[in-house]
């Protein structure tokens, strides 16, 4: 029996990987996405318990006591973690999609080695663009955030933990990738 697919995509902010993720499951029902905890603010249109589990840092730091994490990561001033519960569902059969930043996608290689790791990369203007587009960060912030994207292009590159990098400067050649490798594992 081959083990349970269990795919991560990683990118910078801004690259699309949110907007991937909901195409990837509409195309596969059998795929289920990993739902996170953060400690951030839901933008617009975010739900609790669908995009991700909204806590106070203090139950954050309960949970985390708990050992209810499989890995913590910190972005800017919120955290994030991917639940320990990940584990079960692997156990079960049921193929699951992770969207960690660059750490941790790290961590879950190492607990979670036969994944399926992607890398989203766009180029530098293409993120500034759509971080203004969203709205969601001030100036400060984007740049920032775009700061990050570059040192995480570059980690991405010399990490050698991604088996695929698809470019998203154009979605419909990008989502034509995605689909042609989920398809070869699910």
């Amino acid at each position: 029996m081959s083990a349970t697919p269990y795919i991560i995509i990683s990118g910078p902010s801004g690259v699309g990987k949110t907007t991937m993720a909901h195409k990837l499951l509409k195309k596969f029902p059998q795929l289920t996405r990993v739902i996170t905890t953060t400690t951030r603010a839901p933008r617009d249109g975010e739900a609790h318990g669908i995009d991700y589990f909204f806590v106070s840092p203090a139950a954050f730091t309960e949970l985390a006591a708990a050992q209810a994490f499989l890995e913590i990561n910190t972005f800017g001033s919120a955290s994030y973690a991917t639940p320990r519960s990940v584990l079960h569902f692997l156990r079960t059969g049921q193929p699951r999609l992770a969207l960690p930043d660059i750490n941790g996608a790290q961590k879950l290689v190492q607990l979670i080695p036969h994944a399926t790791t992607i890398w989203l990369s766009a180029p530098r203007e293409v993120l500034a663009t759509r971080l203004a587009k969203r709205g969601t960060e001030s100036p400060q912030q984007q740049t920032q955030r775009l700061d990050i994207a570059t040192q995480e292009m570059k980690l991405a590159r010399e990490s050698g933990i991604y088996k695929h990098t698809i470019d998203m400067t154009d979605f419909e050649k990008a989502e034509e990738a995605l689909l042609c490798i989920l398809k070869t594992i699910l």
